[in-house]
């Protein structure tokens, strides 16, 4: 019985091995199949997209990619400018507001050593311009070559009136050219500017004449001429613009920056009975002074100007003491000039600063 059950198991297993061997041959054909197959698909693809084409399409896709971030970069940069443009813009726009609210002047100008306005208002505003005057006298003088002069004081007519500062020259009185400018520019004597005019001309009109045409000669659109001192008179009269290019020429001349920044000068002259007569004259330019001063600014040249119908007037050229570049400012028509001059020459650093 066993024998049977044991022939019997090994017929059965006989039957499986001999079952599983077609199926062996499919597995083998199908694996062949798809080998050759595969083989071919590779070998279609690499035909295709070799590999050196796909490295190549990678690269221009970097490079693309490369490309459009760099210009990117650029239009951010483009864009960002503008803006920075646009902050100066509003700052300094805010500054001219704060200016014209912090100061009493009705007409003011700023320009620097090239000529450029760097801020105006009323700049065509024709006003008389007080002793502000004298620095164009003083430029005739200067001009004409009569610096070493000695002047033979003539009859003053003209400015012995109320409230006119004067230094008391007598007819006849001997004085030296040099000595009157200093009369001029440190105490801006009235009486010193007539008897300068009366000896360059002969007379305040043939002197306002000289005046008048350097006043042409120098491209002022907005001034007209009268007298040497600038007193009130019907058609004497200058505006922002036109003085600030007169305090530009003044600066120019070394003696005339000596003396506006003197607080005391004293000097000889001779009087009409030959006794020597000494003078001593005392600077009312608060720069010059040394009571007002502007922090990184050195006041180098300058005059004021004051009547009742120019009110309080000032003009002053100032050097910046971190470039050493020339600025000249005008004030005109303020109720407080040396304010007023200190407001817009910190104005003026406020500027430079925030333009760079």
């Amino acid at each position: 019985m066993r024998r049977r059950i044991y022939r019997a198991h090994e017929r059965y297993d006989s039957r499986r091995r001999d079952a599983r061997w077609p199926l062996v041959l499919v597995v083998c054909a199908l694996l062949c199949l798809c080998i050759g197959v595969g083989g071919s698909v590779f070998h279609v693809w690499d035909r295709v997209f070799p590999p050196q084409a796909i490295q190549a399409s990678a690269k221009a896709a970097s490079v693309q990619s490369m490309s459009e971030a760099q210009n990117h970069l650029r239009q951010s940069l483009r864009t960002e400018e503008p803006v920075v443009d646009d902050i100066v813009s509003r700052l300094l726009t805010l500054l001219d507001t704060q200016l014209q609210e912090n100061t009493s002047a009705e007409g003011i100008v700023i320009m620097d050593e090239d000529g450029q306005l760097l801020f105006s208002q009323n700049i065509d505003m024709e006003r008389t311009p007080a002793s502000m005057t004298k620095l164009l006298t003083a430029i005739v003088v200067l001009e004409a070559g009569a610096l070493d002069d000695m002047v033979m004081v003539d009859d003053l007519y003209g400015c012995f009136e109320e409230g006119s500062v004067l230094m008391w020259l007598e007819e006849y009185e001997q004085i030296a050219m040099k000595d009157l400018l200093a009369a001029l520019m440190v105490m801006s004597a009235n009486d010193a500017a007539a008897a300068v005019a009366l000896h360059m001309a002969g007379s305040m009109e043939g002197f306002a004449a000289m005046m008048n045409e350097k006043a042409q000669e120098m491209g002022l659109t907005h001034s007209n001429f009268v007298n040497p001192h600038g007193l009130t008179v019907e058609g004497h009269y200058s505006s922002p613009g036109d003085m600030v290019q007169i305090l530009k020429r003044a600066a120019e001349y070394d003696i005339l920056r000596e003396l506006a920044t003197m607080d005391v000068y004293k000097f000889t002259s001779i009087d009409p009975y030959g006794d020597v007569k000494e003078y001593e004259l005392k600077s009312n330019n608060g720069f010059a002074t040394g009571a007002y001063s502007v922090d990184s600014f050195t006041y180098i040249c300058g005059k004021t100007g004051y009547t009742k119908a120019a009110g309080q007037c000032l003009a002053a050229a100032f050097e910046s003491e971190d470039t050493g570049k020339m600025y000249y400012c005008v004030v005109m028509k303020s109720e407080a000039h040396f304010d007023d001059m200190s407001q817009t020459v910190s104005y003026l650093g406020e500027r430079l600063e925030s333009v760079g």
